[in-house]
């Protein structure tokens, strides 16, 4: 299975982003989340469009539109008093992860959906700290609400499922990798 792949192949990468950005380990303050969030819509908003503009998703009778998470991180940004010219202006990642082909399309997804994952513990983390709601600033992190574990099952089904040869496996990987390492070097400065 292509999921069981990628887990072993990325274990690394994926334990060291995890071990430097310790977002549940860490103290939170509202400023902080802002800065957060301005980053994550830097790198989303140039990984998003290359990901899923690609017509592959639709010929699976994949609906990618939900799975976009740049609109979530813009009205985040907007209730936390940024102006829609301010997050338009925010800084952009110069090296995001090579999206040429469409596995490596798929590694790229992989990490962002498996994000969605702890995505759902981030936000009773904020509730707790810093009293924000998914629809009061909070939505990125709260993504798919209730239906995180049955989008998780669909876009696992869809790694399963689609044929790849040992050449693509490779570019799933790679992509998988180079996406943790983008967003770990992304991030690095505010950590």
């Amino acid at each position: 299975m292509i999921l069981h792949l990628l887990r072993d192949a990325t274990r690394r990468e994926h334990e060291q982003l995890e071990a430097r950005i310790d977002l549940l380990g860490r103290g939170w303050s509202l400023s902080f989340y802002r800065l957060l969030l301005q980053k994550f819509y830097g790198f989303y908003s140039v990984v998003e469009p290359p990901l899923f503009g690609r017509p592959e998703w639709q010929q699976l009778g994949f609906d990618i539109e939900p799975r976009r998470k740049t609109e979530l991180l813009r009205r985040d940004l907007g209730h936390l008093g940024l102006e829609a010219g301010q997050i338009e202006a925010l800084p952009r990642p110069e090296n995001a992860p090579p999206l040429s082909s469409f596995p490596s399309l798929l590694g790229c997804a992989y990490v962002l959906e498996g994000a969605t994952l702890g995505g759902q513990v981030i936000t009773r983390h904020l509730r707790r700290e810093i009293g924000i709601e998914p629809e009061q600033g909070g939505a990125f992190f709260a993504s798919y609400g209730a239906l995180v574990g049955p989008m998780w099952r669909e876009f696992v089904a869809l790694l399963d499922t689609f044929p790849v040869s040992v050449d693509e496996q490779s570019a799933l990987v790679e992509s998988a990798r180079a996406t943790f390492a983008a967003l770990d070097d992304w991030l690095g400065d505010i950590l």
